[in-house]
């Protein structure tokens, strides 16, 4: 049985943030090593493992990004033009180029979508537009009070998002209606918006836990009483940049610059000694029904694309520090794109002529190989699968 946030934060004895800014408990702050990383393959760790192909009779636009709810997909292109419907892997429905008419097209900021009530919510630079799906009618809008970066369902009334209020960055929940901010949770820092698309995505109805990128970096849950609580604080030890570089909003206030400046200058102190920026990036938490907490990583600048998957268990205080992720007959590693509410999923997209090695390929590789081989157009093909 799932736990629930508020037993959860109870094993971890959590940081209780109301939207006040009050503090009652700190947790212990985990230090992640990536040298200590285990080697594993793809197949050593995976399961519940699925090849899905896009099927569509017309040629569809590279994909930005994917939600998943059993067999329903939907994803936006990366023109930020298009959101496709699938229901198991074939193309029922699309919205094209938002508008009322000529010179009315905008741009997808971004979308979530309520499973339960099929609504699809698409935020465009000042409102939210309702469709219903699968016929993707129209059929209302939420004015957007502030600068909004992103956002995501939280339950059926309300959204999760991320906006600028009073010179200051803070998630907050939206009431869908009225457009009103019905809690402030946490003040954010700039980071986190830069962060938004690998760490605020995988916030759900089902999925209430979000991650925030800074000094000390922070896995965080909404509980019952829509509080923010943080479950796990973390950061990279002797590796982890300095506080000074990720406490300031670098965009929004000039007295800043001389600190953009030093770090500008200073910045080599901060590779390794193979040259790889150790700035690091935040993708993908999640809860598991063990209460574990995990979560992907990765330097913000690194040559080799390599992903590092962590995960803690907050009972007995152990981690699984795992790197690699090959699969055999597969060139790169396999690290998620997106979570699906099962656990993650990959895309590919484009022909696998860089995909194969010369190596007999596993049976999943076989599968996934023949499935991109087989697509008109070179459209995407999705791997789910979890650890």
């Amino acid at each position: 049985m799932k736990l629930s946030v508020k037993k959860l934060a109870a094993l971890l004895t959590a940081t209780f943030i109301s939207f006040t800014g009050c503090k009652e408990k700190t947790p212990d702050v985990v230090v992640i090593n990536e040298k200590d990383a285990k080697e594993v393959t793809f197949e050593d760790v995976a399961i519940n493992i699925r090849v899905v192909p896009l099927i569509s009779d017309e040629p569809l636009a590279s994909i930005k990004n994917v939600v998943s709810y059993g067999n329903e997909v939907l994803a936006c292109d990366v023109n930020e033009k298009t959101v496709y419907y699938f229901v198991d892997g074939k193309l029922v429905s699309k919205l094209n180029r938002i508008g009322r008419g000529p010179g009315e097209y905008t741009t997808i900021r971004w979308f979530t979508y309520a499973p339960a009530q099929k609504m699809l919510y698409v935020m465009t630079h000042d409102k939210v537009l309702w469709y219903t799906i699968p016929d993707l009618k129209h059929c209302g809008d939420t004015p957007l009070k502030f600068d909004t970066q992103h956002i995501s369902m939280h339950d059926e009334n309300r959204f999760f998002a991320l906006c600028f209020i009073n010179d200051k960055w803070r998630t907050v929940l939206i009431d869908i209606k009225t457009g009103d901010i019905t809690q402030e949770l946490q003040e954010t820092t700039i980071y986190a918006m830069r962060e938004s698309f690998h760490s605020l995505t995988s916030y759900t109805e089902k999925n209430h836990y979000y991650s925030l990128f800074g000094y000390n970096n922070t896995v965080v849950a909404v509980n019952e009483s829509n509080n923010a609580e943080t479950l796990l604080t973390y950061n990279y030890g002797n590796m982890n940049i300095e506080q000074k570089y990720t406490d300031f909003d670098k965009y929004y206030d000039p007295a800043n610059a001389l600190k953009i400046a030093d770090f500008m200058t200073e910045q080599n102190e901060y590779l390794d000694e193979n040259g790889r920026n150790i700035i690091v990036t935040v993708s993908s938490p999640r809860i598991n029904d063990k209460g574990e907490i995990s979560f992907w990583y990765a330097h913000y600048i690194s040559p080799s694309g390599e992903f590092f998957y962590y995960k803690y268990n907050p009972v007995d205080k152990t981690s699984v520090n795992l790197r690699g992720f090959r699969m055999k007959g597969i060139g790169s590693p396999i690290t998620p794109n997106a979570l699906s509410d099962t656990g993650y999923i990959k895309i590919y997209q484009g022909n696998n002529r860089w995909l194969k090695t010369e190596e007999e390929p596993s049976d999943v590789a076989k599968e996934l190989i023949q499935a991109i081989e087989n697509q008109n157009d070179n459209n995407p093909v999705l791997l789910f699968f979890d650890i």
